[in-house]
């Protein structure tokens, strides 16, 4: 398996994400790769990087507990759908670190 051509035909602020992903070995369709760019609420190029490398770890991660014949297969080291869940629990977005919110306490009389 080769890696998949990723076309982005709109303008969208996760952008960096796409051509990240251009340059990874991944089984995701152009769907999933939609539903990932819209999560990615908050995220900075930066953060993006580190979710794609995370994914690419996890991906590792998850061959090296498969044995050690896994990465002779065709279908060994290909980030996948499922690398990116596990990379979104560990990568938080950074524009939105800094967010505070402020409940008023308001009581009814």
């Amino acid at each position: 398996m080769q890696a998949q051509s990723v076309e982005w035909h709109h303008a969208d602020s996760s952008l960096p994400l796409i051509h990240r992903l251009a340059r990874v070995r991944h089984s995701l369709s152009h769907d999933d790769i939609s539903r990932l760019a819209a999560a990615a609420h908050g995220f900075v190029g930066a953060d993006l990087a580190a979710l794609c490398n995370e994914a690419a770890m996890a991906a590792l991660r998850r061959v090296i507990a498969a044995g050690p014949d896994a990465l002779g297969r065709e279908e060994g080291l290909v980030v996948g759908l499922g690398d990116f869940q596990v990379a979104e629990t560990r990568v938080k977005p950074s524009a939105l670190r800094e967010v505070a919110v402020e409940v008023p306490q308001v009581r009814a009389s």
